[in-house]
């Protein structure tokens, strides 16, 4: 709903959430009050980039500690929740390439679709599952 060339600001804006401990708060009235989107709008769109943030920065931290494996955890949505997502809850997946979304048709990670608060726990090799 953000014009295609307010894209990088709006990054920016993202970025600038995540490394102030994850300000959606900050994020939904930045949203808000510059591209004039309503403010459910605002929030929804900052939710969901500071759960892509969040999901992106946990995968290279995972990355640097040789942790290669995932258990995906299904969190429902407040109004929705994805039934594909819901049948990839407890499933172990390579973090770096997700796992096969039927209704994508295609794999996704954690956060990836719209909306989604998924996530997953590291599998570490020395302790397993």
């Amino acid at each position: 709903s953000i014009p295609q060339h307010y894209f990088m600001e709006v990054t920016g804006l993202v970025q600038r959430s995540a490394s102030t401990g994850r300000d959606v708060e900050f994020l939904a009235d930045e949203l808000h009050k510059r591209y004039e989107i309503t403010r459910r709008r605002a929030e929804f769109i900052a939710r969901d980039q500071s759960n892509k943030a969040t999901e992106a920065l946990k995968r290279v931290q995972d990355k640097e500690l040789g942790i290669t494996e995932g258990i995906w955890v299904h969190v429902p949505g407040k109004k929705t929740s994805r039934h594909t997502h819901q049948l990839m809850n407890g499933k172990k997946f390579v973090i770096a390439e997700g796992l096969y979304d039927s209704d994508v048709k295609r794999k996704v990670l954690c956060g990836e679709l719209p909306g989604c608060q998924c996530t997953y726990r590291a599998v570490i090799p020395e302790f397993g599952d």
